[in-house]
């Protein structure tokens, strides 16, 4: 995701506010946007030892990278991290090697304890949970993918624990054929805290690091739907510059409130330039037009009736200086 927090800050939470089925429960998301802060508002920021990194869109310093040896993320140690069921954890995930831990609540040395999502030397994905004993089958519950996940491709991972013998698993918002094994019959935490791309389940004190990238890591502390999972593969926290976006006099949008269908929207910025609703496909909804006399200008846009995938677009002189993609619920 973008770095640039100011507009991330002031444009994503009225914006969410839109989208509250999926918002709703979620206990820690960063958007990795030149940073590890928790914008969730519990304020469980990561402790980093990776590399920022591109993104999908090709976004500098908007993920994090890790080299499968030695880098990974720590997570607060906070009960908001223990959830009970049912509970769900998504992400996107880039895979330069097929190994490691991608999401863990507890690092214990040679311990199967809370719950964890990570690939198989096969490329498989599985989650899992654990009742906090020794590393063996008989300690943990696991679902794992039928499909392998290829090498060098973005893949967006949605795990659902809905109770103990009830977990759900999304491969790009598509529900995957999936098999359990272990014996293990209870969620029970370590009390230690979590990684991101680190997970200990060899049993010989190794621990299993990703080799890749990961972004845009959300936690809910409730079961989320199939609906909202599909809305997750085109939500997007990015705001995508172009040339001095954000920069000088370029206009930037600062704040958008909707309210009653429709969207109003501040803008920041000299010179003449358009603002644009815009279909996920691209299709035009509806434009309005600014002139250069002020630095300071206000939109209100009328929100199509449908929910979807819509996207605001500022442009000038034929090139788009800010760009932000949103999700809106029945208006």
């Amino acid at each position: 995701m973008r770095s640039h927090l100011l507009c991330i800050w002031m444009l994503t939470f009225p914006i969410l506010a839109i989208a509250q089925p999926w918002t709703y429960g979620v206990v820690l998301h960063y958007p990795m946007n030149g940073n590890c802060e928790d914008i969730s508002g519990n304020g469980l920021d990561g402790i980093v030892s990776a590399t920022l990194s591109t993104d999908r869109f090709g976004n500098a310093n908007s993920c994090y990278s890790f080299n499968g040896s030695t880098e990974f993320i720590d997570l607060p140690n906070s009960s908001l991290l223990r959830p009970n069921f049912p509970f769900t954890v998504a992400y996107w995930v880039y895979l330069d090697a097929w190994s490691g831990g991608h999401v863990a609540s507890d690092y214990v040395d040679d311990i199967y304890s809370g719950f964890w999502v990570a690939c198989n030397t096969d490329g498989t994905i599985n989650q899992n949970y654990a009742q906090n004993g020794a590393i063996g089958s008989s300690n943990r519950r696991t679902l794992r993918s039928n499909m392998s996940l290829q090498t060098g491709q973005w893949y967006h991972i949605t795990a659902v624990y809905k109770g103990l013998n009830d977990m759900k698993l999304y491969i790009d918002c598509e529900l995957a054929a999936s098999t359990y094994t272990g014996s293990g019959s209870a969620l029970v935490y370590s009390g230690a805290s979590g990684n991101l791309a680190r997970k200990d389940t060899q049993g010989n004190g190794a621990a299993d690091y990703l080799d890749g990238k990961l972004d845009e890591l959300i936690i809910w502390d409730r079961e989320v739907t199939l609906e909202e999972v599909t809305q997750l593969c085109d939500y997007s926290t990015t705001v995508d510059d172009v040339g001095t976006a954000h920069l000088g006099t370029a206009p930037h949008i600062t704040s958008a409130i909707a309210s009653r269908g429709h969207l109003s929207v501040s803008i920041l910025g000299q010179g003449a330039f358009a603002l644009q609703l815009l279909d996920p496909t691209g299709k035009l909804i509806t434009t309005q037009r600014f002139g250069a006399s002020t630095t300071e200008r206000s939109a209100d846009l009328k929100l199509p009736a449908s929910a979807g995938v819509y996207i605001l677009v500022l442009e000038r002189d034929g090139s788009i200086c800010d760009r932000y993609k949103f999700v809106s619920t029945d208006n």
